[in-house]
């Protein structure tokens, strides 16, 4: 099954955040909260929403990191480059940090296609509170006619964009951790 953005904060809980009392804006409200949702994934580099991915990648050790974590299951691997050649997904294992390897039959190697299912199964409920925020950043600041109202898009700081967004600052406070190469 494939979550919604819905699945972190639905758009009633978003609506009460944001102090919206009629439907007239759900549609455009929706679009935002799925945009919240990734704008968390993106700086977490975490998948809270439940997906099929697929992935195209060399490996020439016998094994393969996979993009986008956690890694709930693999369901295929196929050779790209040796046609008829893949991997049974129960001959796989995957490390918490997302390399894939073979336990059974040849190694990893070659152009890969793998195709698997990622996210969280539960998602902690700081998330919530983090996508709430990055929300009401974006509804406040890209609706014209707003206070504060200044156009651009998600995640856009203005300016020389020299520092951290603050859509990356919001979700770094919230959820307490400093992200790759923020110092």
């Amino acid at each position: 099954m494939v979550a919604a953005a819905t699945d972190v904060l639905s758009l009633q809980s978003a609506k009460e955040y944001l102090n919206i009392t009629v439907d007239k804006h759900d549609d455009e409200l929706g679009e935002f909260l799925a945009a919240a949702v990734a704008e968390v994934e993106l700086f977490r580099d975490e998948v809270l929403v439940d997906r099929d991915v697929e992935q195209t990648a060399v490996s020439s050790n016998g094994t393969l990191l996979l993009s986008r974590l956690p890694v709930r299951e693999v369901t295929s691997v196929t050779s790209l480059d040796q046609p008829g050649r893949s991997w049974s997904p129960s001959g796989l294992r995957i490390s918490d940090s997302g390399v894939l390897f073979a336990l059974t039959g040849p190694p990893l190697h070659g152009l890969l296609q793998v195709n698997y299912r990622a996210g969280m199964a539960t998602v902690p409920p700081n998330y919530p509170a983090a996508v709430k925020l990055v929300l009401a950043q974006a509804w406040r600041t890209q609706r014209p006619g707003q206070p504060g109202a200044r156009g651009g898009q998600m995640g856009n700081s203005g300016g020389n964009n020299s520092g951290p967004t603050p859509m990356r600052r919001i979700v770094e406070d919230v959820l307490g951790a400093t992200l790759p190469g923020i110092a």
